[in-house]
C-alpha cells in the first residue's frame, strides 16, 4: 500500500526542513498503515515548537489555526487538505486525566509519553519506521502493552485502562483475546482510577467496545478486572450482544439488549443522548413483553418508531417475520382533526378523547378501516 503522504504533506515537510526542523507522521495512521489499513485521520508530530512552526507557515503563506496551542497542536489548512500537527512534547506533571507538558527536539522522549506501544510509532515521509518501544512486533502479534511501567501510563490517565479493552479487541489476534499479563494485571490494580474519568468519555470508549471486535470476551475482562463496577456497567445477556454483534446494531440498541432491564441506571449515570436513551430504553422494554411479535412492531411502526430500531429489536427477542416487516408499507391514520370540524364537532377534550377511540378501532381493524368508515360512525 501507497505511504499516506499527500503532496501537500511533502511541500509543509520541506519547508520544515528549509529550517532545519523535521515532520512526521504519528500514532494511529502509522499502526494503520502498518496493517495495510488506510488511516482515516493523519497526525502529524514536528520538533518545531509552535512559535518556530507559525513562523515556518506566516513565511510560506499558509493558513493555519492554533486551535490547540496550549498542548502545542496547530491546524494547518493548505490546498483544501487540513492536518493537525503537534509539538513533541514531554509530561512535566499529571493528574491522572490531563497533562501539563513541556516541548523537547527528541522524537523517542514524546513517543514514551504515549499509552501502547501499537500507537508510539513514528514515520518519515519516505516510510523510515521510529519504533523504541517494539510496537511493530506487538501488532505482528496481536499483543496490546503499554508503553514502559504499565501502572505509570495508567495513572497519568486513567482513560487509558478502557482504551487498552478498546485496542486489545481490535488487534487480539487470531480467533481469541489473549491480554498481556502485566498490562492486565496494572488493569485491575489501576482499575479504581476510573472514577475520575468523565462519564462522557466513559459512554465514548464503552460504545466502541461494546460494538466492537471481539467484545463479547473483552466485556468479560472488563467485568472480571473490576473496571465494571467502577463504571457502573451491570453484567448483561451474552446472548443478546452475540445477535447484536452479528446484525451490526449501533452502539445505544446493543447496550439495552445486552443490560435489559438492569440497565436504566448505566443509561442515566452515562449521559447518553435522548435519542441514545430513547433506542436503549425501547430495546429493554419490549423485551419485557411476552414476544415482540409482527403485531407489536408494526403497532412501533404505525406510531413513528424507527424501522431498524423495530427489526433489531425483533431480532433480540428472537421474533420471526422481521422480513414481512421490513417490506411492510406503513399505513397512516386516514382521520384528523379536520375532518372532526367539518362535521360541526368543536375543538377540545371531547375531540381529542373521540380522536383517540377512532384511532383505537382503526389499529384494532388491523388498520382496514377507511376514513368513511370511521366517520361514519361518528355521525351514526
Amino acid at each position: 500500500m501507497d505511504l499516506p503522504v499527500t503532496t501537500t504533506l511533502r511541500e509543509i515537510s520541506g519547508m520544515f526542513e528549509a529550517e532545519g526542523r523535521r515532520l512526521w507522521l504519528v500514532g494511529g495512521c502509522v499502526r494503520d498503515w502498518l496493517l495495510g489499513i488506510v488511516p482515516a485521520d493523519i497526525d502529524a508530530t514536528t520538533d518545531a515548537t509552535p512559535e518556530e512552526q507559525m513562523a515556518i507557515y506566516e513565511a510560506n503563506g499558509v493558513r493555519y489555526v492554533p486551535t490547540g496551542l496550549k498542548h502545542g497542536t496547530i491546524t494547518v489548512i493548505r490546498n483544501d487538505e487540513i492536518y493537525e500537527i503537534t509539538t513533541l512534547r514531554t509530561d512535566v506533571a499529571t493528574d491522572g486525566r490531563h497533562a501539563t507538558v513541556a516541548y523537547t527536539r527528541d522524537l523517542a522522549v514524546d513517543l514514551e509519553r504515549r499509552d501502547l506501544t501499537i500507537n508510539a510509532m513514528a514515520m518519515d515521509l519516505d516510510g523510515g519506521i521510529a519504533d523504541p518501544f517494539g510496537g511493530r512486533e506487538d501488532l505482528a502479534a496481536g499483543r496490546v502493552r503499554f508503553v514502559g511501567d504499565p501502572v505509570c501510563r495508567i495513572r497519568e490517565d486513567y482513560l487509558r485502562i478502557l482504551r487498552w479493552f478498546r485496542f486489545l479487541g481490535r488487534f487480539a489476534a487470531g480467533g481469541g483475546v489473549a491480554p498481556d499479563p502485566e498490562a492486565y494485571a496494572a488493569v485491575m490494580a489501576e482499575a479504581g482510577g476510573l472514577s475520575r474519568i468523565s462519564v462522557e468519555r466513559i459512554w465514548s470508549e464503552m460504545s466502541r467496545i461494546l460494538t466492537g471486535r471481539n467484545a463479547l470476551q473483552v466485556l468479560r475482562l472488563v467485568h472480571d478486572s473490576g473496571a465494571s463496577a467502577v463504571i457502573g456497567l451491570p453484567e448483561g445477556s451474552e446472548e443478546r450482544l452475540t445477535i447484536a454483534l452479528a446484525h451490526g446494531m449501533d452502539p445505544a440498541t446493543t447496550l439495552g439488549g445486552y443490560l435489559g432491564d438492569v440497565g436504566d441506571r448505566t443509561l442515566v449515570a452515562w449521559k447518553l443522548s435522548n435519542a441514545e436513551k430513547h433506542r436503549a430504553r425501547f430495546v429493554a422494554k419490549r423485551l419485557r413483553q411476552d414476544g415482540y411479535g409482527a403485531n407489536a412492531a408494526r403497532l412501533d411502526l404505525v406510531n413513528g418508531e424507527d424501522l431498524r430500531l423495530v427489526t433489531d429489536t425483533m431480532r433480540l427477542a428472537g421474533s420471526d417475520g422481521i422480513a414481512a416487516i421490513e417490506t411492510w408499507s406503513v399505513p397512516v391514520f386516514p382521520v384528523d382533526g379536520d375532518d372532526l370540524i367539518a362535521l360541526g364537532m368543536q375543538q377540545g377534550v371531547e375531540m381529542g378523547m373521540r380522536m383517540k377511540r377512532m384511532r383505537q378501532e382503526w389499529i384494532a381493524s388491523d388498520y382496514a378501516m377507511t376514513a368513511a368508515d370511521l366517520l361514519g360512525k361518528v355521525t351514526a
